[in-house]
């Protein structure tokens, strides 16, 4: 458990859902480039077709407009880009007029909506525990996902925080409102009674009315915050949940920590490091990958086919990565850079280089730059 002391707050947890870093290098250079597939399970949307339907709207061609398969609505274990995800949201709500889409939709999840994460929520003895579980197991949900506990303790509050590493353009407004409709929903089944001194605050400026948000929250709203958070009094994370089963808890720790070892959300990341920790010892095979992720060689490119990527191009970006860092250090010989990008003979990084920035390796050095890593 890690705690921070801050000025403003403390952490009490925090988990992330990147699974490896880098930096098993001879030379340091900036990280790898952040991979662009964050992962959500279909279940997210659970809802979504009959709710557009009774609004008046087609879920079909709502999905079609954001590049998603009708066929995840009937797959919940299935995943879509979490930013496919916030743009059918943001399409939903603009396209049936209603600033609310979200709101109504995780009201209608509720905790639900994470399954197996879910009953591990449910079956915890208390709300503190309960957060925690969630905490831990949410990249099994969600990849990219971190959710942390931060108390605030010249308030006596403790506040829940849920952020993705979201590009810069993609929108977040009707994201945020789901998630939090979903936290509030869930404490307000395990904690009963008044909502004295709960808040939820969010970063987006405001999308509805006082009272818009006053039929959602029976408490305040505040917008423009510095985090989206959701606030209660810290003694309620001592809070005993009635009808909680030790047994069925771990039963479902053990099935969800088994899932995210062996089919994570993210595995694309993961082959990406993977191949940048392999490439100087020759080791970027997709059998050797594969091995070290005790998967089947065919059995990973079918995952990496469900997100819609291929190992050879993995491979390719992170070796354009790395010779572009690579060929910005003169010091290094050509021939190490070619070693440790796993080439065999330097007229390979030659002809590599060529595809990628359209020069000659020394051409890129004469001028004084290693070309651009940007992803082919």
């Amino acid at each position: 458990m890690r705690k921070i002391v801050r000025k403003a707050a403390r952490d009490v947890f925090s988990f992330d859902a990147r699974a490896f870093t880098s930096g098993d290098w001879t030379f340091t250079f900036d990280d790898m480039t952040e991979f662009p597939a964050q992962s959500i399970r279909a279940r997210g949307l659970y809802g979504f077709g009959p709710l557009v339907t009774s609004l008046g709207g087609q879920p079909e061609a709502l999905l079609a407009a954001c590049g998603i398969s009708m066929n995840v609505l009937s797959d919940p274990e299935s995943t879509l880009p979490i930013s496919a995800m916030a743009d059918l949201l943001e399409l939903a709500a603009n396209r049936l007029e209603r600033p609310d889409f979200s709101l109504l939709l995780g009201r209608e999840q509720g905790i639900a909506v994470l399954g197996l994460v879910a009953m591990i929520a449910l079956n915890s003895a208390t709300v503190g525990e309960a957060l925690e579980g969630i905490a831990r197991h949410l990249p099994y949900h969600s990849s990219g996902a971190k959710l942390s506990l931060v108390e605030h303790p010249d308030d006596g509050l403790s506040g829940i925080r849920y952020s993705l590493n979201l590009d810069p353009g993609t929108p977040r407004r009707q994201l945020m409102e789901l998630t939090y409709m979903v936290a509030y929903r869930f404490l307000c089944m395990v904690i009963p009674g008044a909502r004295e001194n709960w808040r939820v605050h969010f970063r987006h400026e405001r999308g509805l009315t006082v009272d818009g948000y006053a039929r959602y929250f029976d408490c305040l709203v505040r917008m423009a915050q510095a985090h989206d958070e959701l606030l209660f009094p810290t003694r309620l994370l001592a809070q005993r949940i009635d009808s909680n089963d030790a047994g069925l808890r771990q039963m479902a720790e053990r099935f969800v920590g088994n899932e995210m070892r062996r089919f994570p959300l993210d595995i694309g990341r993961q082959v990406e490091v993977l191949v940048d920790r392999q490439l100087a010892a020759g080791g970027a095979s997709i059998k050797l990958i594969a091995a070290q992720m005790g998967q089947h060689p065919r059995t990973l490119e079918r995952r990496l086919q469900a997100q819609d990527l291929v190992f050879r191009d993995i491979v390719d970006r992170v070796r354009r990565t790395r010779a572009s860092q690579y060929l910005s250090q003169s010091v290094i010989p050509l021939s190490q850079v070619a070693a440790s990008l796993g080439y065999s003979s330097q007229t390979s990084l030659n002809r590599a280089c060529l595809r990628w920035f359209g020069q000659t390796p020394n051409a890129l050095r004469r001028q004084g730059t290693g070309g651009t890593a940007a992803p082919v």
